[in-house]
């Protein structure tokens, strides 16, 4: 059962959150608001997309659904551009065929069936 404390935290936070919503709903739509409906938190600031390296790292945003103003932003690093290092990745030589085992802790069967006996 939580404490106490958490549970006065709890209700302010909620208040908080509530007197926040309160706000924004009376608050007066400004003209200069996006056409897409795009809303931020205020307290927030929002950065531009930037598809340059600049510091190391685009960004780009793909807009999904225009109507529903539906996008997200795709995150690059500039280590993204270079290929990969030869010995970063170890290459797997093919198995011999027959000696694929599945759920077997013996060697591998590389003879024929023995004869059933009924």
């Amino acid at each position: 059962m939580p404490s106490v404390a958490v549970k006065l935290y709890s209700v302010f936070f909620k208040f908080l959150l509530k007197h926040r919503l309160q706000n924004r709903i009376q608050a007066q739509p400004d003209n200069n608001s996006n056409s897409f409906g795009i809303t931020s938190r205020p307290e927030e600031s929002v950065a531009n997309s930037n598809p340059s390296f600049t510091d190391g790292v685009a960004t780009k945003d793909i807009h999904i659904d225009p109507f529903t103003s539906l996008s997200i932003r795709i995150f690059l690093p500039q280590s993204a551009l270079s290929p990969p290092e030869p010995h970063s990745k170890p290459k797997q030589q093919a198995p011999e065929p027959g000696s694929v085992r599945r759920s077997s802790y013996g060697p591998p069967f590389r003879g024929r069936a023995a004869p059933r006996e009924e």
